[in-house]
Formats: C-alpha cells, structure tokens, sequence
C-alpha cells in the first residue's frame, strides 16, 4: 500500500524530556496504523517553534495551549484529541530559608525570578503575582532552558522565586523538593481547560478520520505502554474544533 502523506510533527517544548524517547515510538506506531510517513521535527523552545509554524514548517503538532489557540484561529489546524487530566498547574516556589512568608511580601523590592521557556507557565506565574501588587521594575524575570534549572537557579540564590509546572515540581525528590517551598500556586478548578492538542494542518484534511479512529483504538486495545510512555492516561478524542472552544477563549482570557 502507498504511503499518502509526509507529516513534519513536532511536539510542544515544555514537554519533559524523558517522555520524547516515548513520542517517537509512538509516533512510529501511528504512522504504520494510518498510512503515512512521520518526521519528527524538534525546536529547542517555543520561540523557534513559533517561527516554524509561522513559516508552515509543521503539519501536525502536540501544541501547548497557547500555540493551540494560535494555530486553530490563524492556521485553520484541526483539532484531533486532547489528553484527559493534562492541566497546566503551576507552583511559585521561594527557598525555605526566603524571608518571604506571603505573596504579598513581594511588595516594594524587586523580585529575580526564574521560569523555563513555556507561554503558559510564565503567564498563569505572572496571574498568581497580581496579588502581591507589585509593578514590571520589581520583577525580573530569567528564562531557563529547562524546570529543573530554574530549580537550580533558585537552590543558588541566583533567584529569588521561580516558576514551575505543580507536576513536575511533585515529581522531584524530597531532597531537592525541601530545599524549597510553595509560595503559591494555581487550584485546578482555575484552569481546568488549559491543556496541550493534538492538531493536524488543513492540508491533511483527508486524514483527520484515520487518525482519530486509531486514537479511539489505542484508548482501548491495551495499548496502554505506549500512552504510559507519553505521559498520557487516554486521548479524548474531540468531534471538531467546537470542542475546544473554551480553551481558546482562556487563553485569549489570559492573554497567553
């Protein structure tokens, strides 16, 4: 059977790095399910993703949230499925031996904070700081290649706050999660549309119902190795692009 398609994937940036060794596996099975051929193009963050997808460098990509509602309202994408129980959380974490005690302790002093390169990480930290009422020259803000090293940024005083995904910050050791504590962080219920797509470009129209089909299948064939690996329980496999309507509208909210 001939191959129909050549689709450039690609997958969100903030995605942790253990799980990408699981994208491509499953990847690979997907594309031998529905026919065509997958390449895996990779963007060190998401100012040159934003630059690939801006140049039409991507047919289908596991978007961040904000990406999602760029590629859905400019580029026509499609959406495909969207993970259950994938919410961006997030935790504004300070030393323990910080002198701040409450967010409102900001105030007035200027604030070095550290925050890997994620849209929506750094906007839903920025949202939780609105309470502190403090103004853009007490803030300033250093962008990290990754958590962990934001993470290590604050363990070195370099910062004095910073920014980090509830999930990842849970996932950590109890060595390194004591060096630190939660100054605030987001309830669930407060972002509970927030999450990443799989979109496909309009291009590929043609595959939407195989590819969505095969999510279906793999939801419930006991393929559940190749969702663990991905980080991903079950696909939510979504009718049409109304399904995630309310996502784009938070994030136009919060103007990510």
């Amino acid at each position: 059977m001939m191959v129909t398609a050549n689709l450039r994937v690609s997958i969100a940036p903030d995605i942790h790095p253990e799980f990408l060794a699981g994208w491509h596996i499953f990847l690979r099975h997907l594309q031998k399910q529905v026919d065509v051929s997958m390449d895996i193009s990779s963007y060190a963050n998401f100012g040159e993703l934003r630059a690939g997808l801006e140049q039409e460098q991507v047919d289908m990509i596991f978007a961040s949230a904000s990406d999602c509602s760029y590629l859905v309202l400019q580029k026509g994408f499609i959406a495909l499925a969207r993970p259950e129980s994938d919410v961006t959380e997030i935790v504004v974490l300070c030393r323990n031996d910080a002198t701040y005690q409450h967010i409102e302790d900001m105030e007035g002093r200027q604030n070095r904070i550290a925050c890997a390169d994620s849209p929506e990480v750094k906007h839903l930290g920025l949202i939780l700081l609105e309470a502190a009422n403090v103004n853009d020259e007490e803030l300033v803000l250093s962008s990290t290649q990754s958590h962990l090293l934001a993470a290590k940024q604050l363990m070195n005083a370099e910062v004095d706050l910073a920014f980090v995904p509830t999930d990842i910050y849970e996932g950590w050791s109890a060595t390194l999660r004591n060096s630190m504590r939660p100054l605030v962080q987001t309830m669930k219920d407060d972002v509970e549309g927030l999450s990443h797509v799989l979109l496909l470009s309009p291009q590929y129209q043609h595959l939407v119902a195989g590819l969505k089909s095969e999510l279906n299948l793999i939801n419930g064939s006991g393929q559940q190795r190749l969702l663990q690996d991905i980080n991903i329980h079950k696909w939510h496999v979504l009718e049409d692009n109304a399904d995630i309507d309310y996502l784009i509208d938070l994030v136009d909210t919060l103007q990510i």
